[in-house]
């Protein structure tokens, strides 16, 4: 569940038209290890433990849900998302097991 709390992370640091580009995000859970997520605009990811899945996200309630072979977990972040992320953009989440973190862009390519 781990490798999905990294995407819904990752998701929320923007808003959906932002979805056109391809975004890696680095995501640090309160007590675990750093994690990189990949997000396409296709609705997919792959993480740097070399997880895939699929992805939505609600920009109305800021909640991003992964899904891959481990199951399904969503994640509301704080503060409003930015219609034009960049490198170094910061949110903070929390995820519906209870867990919580930081997620930072460290990407984005066209």
């Amino acid at each position: 569940m781990r490798k999905i709390l990294a995407l819904a992370a990752a998701g929320a640091l923007f808003t959906a038209p932002a979805l056109a580009a391809t975004m890696t995000v680095e995501f640090s859970p309160e007590g675990g290890e750093p994690v990189s997520i990949t997000m396409a605009d296709d609705g997919t990811y792959t993480d740097s433990n070399g997880t895939a899945g699929t992805y939505t996200w609600d920009a109305a309630t800021q909640t991003l849900c992964g899904t891959s072979d481990a199951g399904t977990l969503c994640a509301t972040f704080e503060g409003e998302a930015t219609d034009e992320p960049a490198v170094g953009d910061t949110r903070a989440y929390s995820a519906d097991n209870g867990s919580t973190g930081t997620a930072t862009v460290t990407s984005i390519e066209p």
